[in-house]
């Protein structure tokens, strides 16, 4: 199993995103910024119409066995 930052994570799931057939423009993976004690704290979650949930979601679950990661993904936005 590989072990990413979290920069490096965002930067393979958006990758994954960009090429499935459904993504579509303005939705992207993004880091919760550190501070944000209410959430993951450095974490990431994603940005976009919700209608894109269950692609994110399938997403995610792909990369679960896949890689290490420093922090934890978080799919419902504030």
């Amino acid at each position: 199993m590989a072990s990413l930052t979290n920069d490096q994570y965002i930067a393979e799931l958006n990758r994954r995103l960009q090429a499935d057939p459904a993504w579509k423009p303005g939705v992207e993976f993004v880091a919760i910024p550190p501070q944000d004690q209410e959430r993951a704290r450095g974490g990431s979650t994603w940005v976009g119409p919700d209608d894109m949930l269950p692609v994110i979601v399938r997403i995610v679950k792909d990369t679960a066995g896949e890689f290490q990661i420093e922090h934890p993904f978080v799919a419902e936005r504030g």
